[in-house]
């Protein structure tokens, strides 16, 4: 039988710490209950859905060379918004009567497609504040489901509440990435590699603005991945 392995996207969050010193990333902790990677410490993301290929949603995206297929930035901004409630759009509220919480529980739910929805609305997704931060796979010997992952950095305003999503989150927080990198030397948190690996590339920066900017990312899947 042929292995699959499935394509998949993450959003990784910073902003300026506080009193504007260095600058702080949300991680979330998969909960224990979970098929993949139970317990461990990541970024918001998931699994690319079909509709997140749809040319119709990907017109609706503000353009910008993302160095990726549209359908990654998607998935992205989609699985951001299902999982810690932040929006990457132009969303205005007298274009939805529902307020956006409600609309979070329908999506988790199965009662509505981020497709349908961003295309009734003529929601804009927000492509171009995003950036293209690195492709990587999960290895054989991590986890005998995989994921073919692209990664993508945001900066947040530290007036954004995240709001993370019961069922899919047990913990979430922003934290200094080099704190988060201590926490998983010392195996107090769970990481795969590229996690840490982003980490590592956020930490050498002092302003969220030059992180974005600046950082080098994840890289490209290593020999072990591509095996």
């Amino acid at each position: 039988m042929n292995e699959t392995i499935k394509q998949a996207a993450t959003m990784i969050l910073i902003r300026n710490g506080e009193n504007g010193q260095g600058i702080e990333v949300y991680m979330t902790q998969r909960p224990d209950t979970m098929k993949f990677l139970p317990g461990f410490y990541v970024f918001p993301g998931g699994v690319m859905q079909p509709e997140d290929r749809d040319d119709q949603i990907h017109r609706l995206c503000v353009k910008q060379r993302l160095e990726v297929d549209l359908s990654y930035a998607v998935t992205a901004i989609r699985e951001c918004f299902e999982e810690v409630g932040y929006l990457l759009a132009d969303f205005v509220p007298h274009q939805e009567t529902r307020p956006l919480s409600e609309i979070r529980t329908r999506l988790e739910a199965g009662q509505l497609q981020f497709r349908e929805w961003v295309v009734e609305k003529q929601i804009h997704l927000q492509t171009d504040k995003i950036r293209y931060y690195g492709h990587r796979i999960t290895p054989r010997t991590v986890s005998p489901r995989r994921f073919d992952t692209r990664y993508f950095l945001t900066v947040l305003p530290r007036s954004i509440e995240l709001i993370p999503s019961e069922k899919e989150v047990a913990r979430a927080a922003w934290m200094d990435p080099l704190y988060a990198l201590q926490q998983a030397e010392k195996g107090i948190f769970k990481m795969v590699f590229p996690t840490k690996d982003a980490l590592t590339d956020l930490a050498r920066f002092d302003s969220a603005y030059d992180a974005f900017q600046n950082g080098q990312g994840v890289g490209t899947p290593r020999p072990h991945e591509l095996a």
